[in-house]
């Protein structure tokens, strides 16, 4: 699955604090969360977040306006988790004498997992800052996977009213107009792109003041997938797994598969409900292949070798494929063959 982003919740405010409250927003387990993050006083000071069940880190900064005596920070900071909670986000700035805050929490999905709190999917990053520019365009070192890794920035600038353009190939998170902030004059927005370049680009239509953080986001691997077997649901795999080594086998529900994998090494087999099994896999091998207690099961794919049995207990298998040794098929409920197959028993 291709990496995507979907903004959450975003919002500004222009009143003094150290404290500010997102809208109230729902995250999904084991998903990589971004927020954006930028702030404005008499000197930049410490950003952070807490709320939604989630541990929230600071993952790159930013100071600017000025480059030489700065007084904005802006801010990107992550988290994952595998109960999160809905609610409102609560962001903080350390120090005292801040005077806005402008704020993107955005889901960022197809994302490595690993690490602690999602920082394996934090790869690399750096900024870029200037007094007075028309876009901001950070040098990121060549990517992990140039095929399939994102490349996200996030952007601000010290004044209102004006509008954002993406680079080429790069997508805004926000509307052309960002969030704005006009009691103290500030904005802020984001773009992304899959897969992502070395040097990303954002534009504002003006000179000001402006800085940008770059960030690779490191996709899931398509690599050996192990076991995909919850207790209660539906499980749906259409990836390409090089070894799909182990069960497809929730308790309660469906199993459907329509990938490719070159050796899928276990089973598909469901306690209760079906199996739709519509991929490839040219060694299907071994150990109770597609095998439902109850239920249907379906099979359309090519599996040049599938060794063993495609064995409902009750209901009716439909075999549809191209599996020149097939063996062991029971004869205790309805068969019916639709493909080319020897029934070896």
């Amino acid at each position: 699955m291709a990496i995507a982003f979907t903004l959450k919740t975003h919002g500004t405010s222009g009143t003094a604090g150290q404290s500010y409250n997102t809208a109230s927003w729902t995250p999904s387990a084991n998903t990589l969360y971004l927020i954006v993050m930028s702030a404005y006083g008499a000197t930049p000071n410490t950003h952070s977040a807490s709320g939604n069940g989630l541990t929230w880190h600071s993952y790159a900064n930013v100071d600017f306006e000025s480059v030489a005596s700065p007084i904005h920070r802006l801010s990107i900071l992550y988290s994952m988790g595998a109960s999160p909670s809905a609610g409102a986000t609560t962001l903080s700035i350390g120090g005292s004498g801040n005077l806005d805050c402008l704020w993107q929490v955005i889901e960022v999905t197809g994302t490595d997992t690993t690490g602690v709190d999602g920082a394996g999917a934090l790869v690399q990053s750096n900024t870029a800052k200037s007094d007075s520019a028309a876009s901001s365009s950070p040098t990121l070192s060549a990517l992990g996977d140039a095929a399939n890794n994102a490349v996200f920035q996030a952007a601000s600038v010290g004044t209102t009213g004006g509008s954002w353009t993406a680079g080429t190939g790069y997508t805004l998170v926000g509307v052309s107009g960002g969030e704005s902030e006009g009691t103290q004059g500030e904005n802020i927005n984001s773009q992304y792109k899959v897969p992502g370049t070395t040097t990303p680009s954002i534009s504002w239509n003006g000179t000001v003041t402006l800085a940008s953080i770059a960030i690779e986001i490191k996709a899931a691997s398509s690599g050996t997938t192990t076991t995909l077997a919850p207790t209660v649901g539906a499980v749906s795999y259409s990836g390409n797994a090089s070894s799909l080594s182990f069960a497809l086998a929730p308790s309660v529900g469906a199993v459907t598969y329509a990938g490719n994998t070159p050796a899928l090494a276990k089973m598909l087999s469901p306690s209760s409900g079906s199996v739709t099994y519509d991929g490839y896999a040219p060694n299907v091998m071994n150990s109770f292949v597609l095998v439902p207690s109850t239920g249907s099961m379906t099979f359309s794919g090519e599996a040049p070798a599938l060794t063993f049995d495609l064995l409902p207990t009750e209901g009716m298998l439909i075999y549809g494929g191209n599996a020149p040794s097939l063996g062991g098929l029971a004869t205790s409920h309805y068969v019916r063959r639709h493909g080319r197959c020897y029934f070896q028993s």
